[in-house]
């Protein structure tokens, strides 16, 4: 029984430290001709993720070291850092936070990867993977209920737009730094097919 090669939430697969053709070389240094299969270093994987954190930091969001993300036995990964955005609603802070991942590939290589987490609290509140912020201000507002529900709609409106400008900026980013796939197939042994974009 196959499997996909990448796990991914992203909307494409940002394929990067794919095995790859290089020239042979003669004891001289002269090519001959012949080609030979190779896989990435270890440096290859520092200089990527370097890369990748100084995009990131380059970003027009607030770049974070911090994060959380699910971690896959099967496809383990790597946080790069997150990109966050917060504003208040009334007493409560509202913030998105967009972790990137690096994981590895089942077969070879990795991908770039993100999850999205949101917080609503004054200070003692915990991060969730979607957007539901009623638990936040019922339980951390000193608002009057109807501001509340008001505050909650308008919170969970903006959440919706930062994420996708989130979303936007970081694949932004990871196709700079990769070569990016669709997945256009499954087999029925659970092997994918991948067609670069």
């Amino acid at each position: 029984m196959g499997t996909n090669n990448f796990y991914s939430n992203a909307k494409t697969i940002f394929a990067v430290l794919m095995d790859y053709e290089d020239d042979v070389f003669d004891e001289n240094g002269e090519p001959t001709g012949e080609t030979e299969m190779r896989s990435c270093e270890e440096w290859d994987y520092q200089d990527l993720k370097d890369y990748a954190i100084e995009l990131m930091e380059e970003s027009k969001f607030s770049y974070s070291d911090s994060g959380n993300f699910s971690n896959n036995r099967n496809f383990e990964g790597t946080l790069l850092g997150s990109l966050n955005v917060d504003k208040y609603f009334g007493d409560i802070l509202i913030e998105v936070r967009i972790n990137a991942v690096i994981r590895s590939g089942y077969y070879e290589g990795a991908n770039l990867d993100y999850e999205v987490e949101y917080y609503a609290g004054s200070g003692s509140g915990q991060w969730e993977d979607d957007i539901n912020f009623n638990y936040g201000f019922e339980n951390h507002s000193d608002m009057s209920r109807g501001l509340q529900v008001i505050q909650t709609k308008n919170a969970e409106r903006w959440a919706e737009k930062i994420t996708g400008e989130l979303e936007e900026e970081l694949e932004r980013i990871f196709t700079q730094l990769s070569t990016p796939y669709n997945k256009v197939g499954q087999f029925s042994n659970g092997e994918a097919v991948y067609q670069k974009i």
